[in-house]
C-alpha cells in the first residue's frame, strides 16, 4: 500500500519517481452525496476532480454520484442510465401549480419519481413552511401522470418533503377520499388527519398492476418520540404546540388504518419517512420500502467499483449523526470497511467528533476556511472552496 503512505506525505510525492508511479497506478473512486442548496452531486463530484487533478495529475478516477431518497435522486440516477425525462404540472405543497420532472427507462417499463420534486420543503419560502397546512397533493399527481405513460413499476424517492399529511394528499389526489363523522370531504392536510372518520377507495382505481417501490433514507416510525411529527416537524416550520397536534393526528390515523386495514403501522421502520408519506404509500399503494442509498448503489455498481479502487472520496453539505444513519456516507462507510478502503469525506459543516470519525473510518475535512461564515457565502463559492480544499490536502 505504499501509494497510500505517498498521498499522506505530499513531500514524498513530489521528490520520489516511483511514488509519482504509484499515483499514476491509483484508482480513486468519487462518490460525493450532493451539498445542499449548492451543489448537486455531479457537480460536487466535478469539483472534487479538478481539485484532485491539481494536486495528483494523471490519477485515475471514477465519478459516481450519490443520493438516497431524498432530492437529488433523479440527478444521480440520470447520470448512470439513458432514461428519458418527463415534465408533468402538479400542485406544489401549498397547492399553487408548477412543472416537475420524472424519468422512465428506456423500455417503458420503470418510473423514477422523487416527491421533493412536487411536495418539497425546497420549493417554499422559510415564511411559508408549516406542516399542518402542506400536502402531497403533487406527489399523488406525479404517480398519476407517470402511470399515464404505461409504466408497470414506480420507484419513488421520499425525502425533503415539506409535509406531515401521512400521504393523504398523495392519495387522495389518486381518487382516495377522506370524510370527518358528518361525512364531508376533508381537504388532505396534515391538520385534518385526527378529523378522519372513514376512508373511501377509488371506484376505479389507476393502480392495478402497478408495483411500487419506495426508495427512502431514514427509518424513523410513524408515531412516537422517534416518529415523523416529532423528529421532523420542526424543521418545517412546526412549533410544539403544532408538534403536539400533529403527533395527535399521526395515532388516530394510525388507529383508522389498524380498524380499515387491518394494519398496525405505528412503529414500521421507515414508515415515518417524508412526514408519513411512507406509511401512506405502504397503506395505500401497497408499496415496499428500500434503501434509497441501496437503490443508487444498485444502478452505480458502487460495490464492484469501490472493491477495486485505491482510495474513495466522498462529501456531503453538513456532516453530522444523520450522515451516520442510512445516508450516503454510512453506505460508503459500510462498503469500504468490508474491503478495506480508506474513505475521505468533503463537508461545508462538519458536526462529528473525533471519536464518532475514528469509529466510522471516516476521515474528514471541512472546505470552510472562513469562520464564521455566513450561509450564503457557503453556498455561493461551495465549488471553488471544495475544488480547493481537495487540492491543499492532497498536496499535503
Amino acid at each position: 500500500m505504499r501509494y497510500l503512505q505517498a498521498v499522506k506525505n505530499g513531500s514524498t510525492l513530489r521528490k520520489n519517481s516511483r511514488c509519482t508511479n504509484y499515483i499514476w497506478l491509483m484508482k480513486v473512486i468519487i462518490a460525493p452525496d450532493k451539498f445542499k442548496h449548492s451543489l448537486t452531486s455531479i457537480e460536487a463530484c466535478k469539483s472534487i476532480q479538478e481539485g484532485l487533478a491539481c494536486a495528483m495529475p494523471g490519477v485515475h478516477t471514477t465519478l459516481l454520484p450519490m443520493a438516497d431518497g431524498g432530492d437529488g435522486l433523479l440527478e444521480a440516477l440520470s447520470f448512470y442510465s439513458s432514461a428519458q425525462r418527463f415534465v408533468a404540472e402538479v400542485s406544489d405543497p401549498l397547492s399553487r401549480k408548477i412543472t416537475a420532472s420524472y424519468l422512465i427507462s428506456d423500455d417503458g417499463e420503470t418510473a423514477f419519481l422523487e416527491m421533493a420534486k412536487a411536495s418539497g420543503l425546497m420549493l417554499l419560502k422559510p415564511e411559508e413552511y408549516n406542516p399542518e397546512i402542506t400536502s402531497t397533493f403533487g406527489t399523488g399527481e406525479l404517480i398519476k401522470h407517470a402511470i399515464s405513460k404505461g409504466v408497470k413499476k414506480i420507484i419513488l424517492g421520499i425525502g425533503g418533503s415539506a409535509t406531515n399529511d401521512a400521504g393523504i394528499g398523495m392519495a387522495a389526489a389518486l381518487d382516495f377520499r377522506f370524510l370527518d363523522k358528518n361525512h364531508k370531504v376533508l381537504s388532505p392536510i396534515g391538520k385534518n388527519l385526527g378529523e378522519i372518520a372513514y376512508i373511501e377507495p377509488p371506484t376505479l382505481s389507476l393502480l392495478s398492476n402497478i408495483t411500487f417501490e419506495l426508495a427512502c433514507d431514514v427509518k424513523n416510525p410513524l408515531t412516537g418520540e422517534t416518529g415523523a411529527s416529532k423528529v421532523y416537524a420542526a424543521q418545517k416550520g412546526a412549533d410544539s404546540l403544532m408538534i403536539e397536534r400533529l403527533e395527535s393526528g399521526m395515532r388516530h390515523f394510525a388507529k383508522l388504518v389498524k380498524e380499515i386495514f387491518g394494519k398496525d403501522v405505528r412503529q414500521i421502520p421507515g414508515a415515518g419517512a417524508a412526514g408519513g408519506l411512507g406509511v401512506g404509500c405502504l397503506v395505500f399503494l401497497n408499496a415496499t420500502l428500500k434503501s434509497g442509498v441501496e437503490l443508487v448503489f444498485e444502478y452505480s455498481k458502487a460495490e464492484v467499483n469501490i472493491s477495486n479502487a485505491d482510495l474513495v472520496i466522498s462529501g456531503e453539505g453538513k456532516l453530522d449523526e444523520q450522515s451516520l444513519q442510512g445516508k450516503v456516507v454510512s453506505g460508503l462507510t459500510g462498503l469500504c470497511k468490508k474491503y478495506n478502503k480508506p474513505l475521505i469525506v468533503f463537508c461545508g459543516k462538519l458536526e462529528l467528533s473525533e471519536a464518532q470519525l475514528k469509529d466510522s473510518g471516516i476521515t474528514a475535512y471541512c472546505i470552510n476556511d472562513e469562520k464564521p461564515a455566513t450561509d450564503d457565502n457557503l453556498f455561493k463559492n461551495a465549488y471553488g472552496a471544495l475544488r480547493a480544499k481537495v487540492a491543499d490536502v492532497f498536496r499535503d
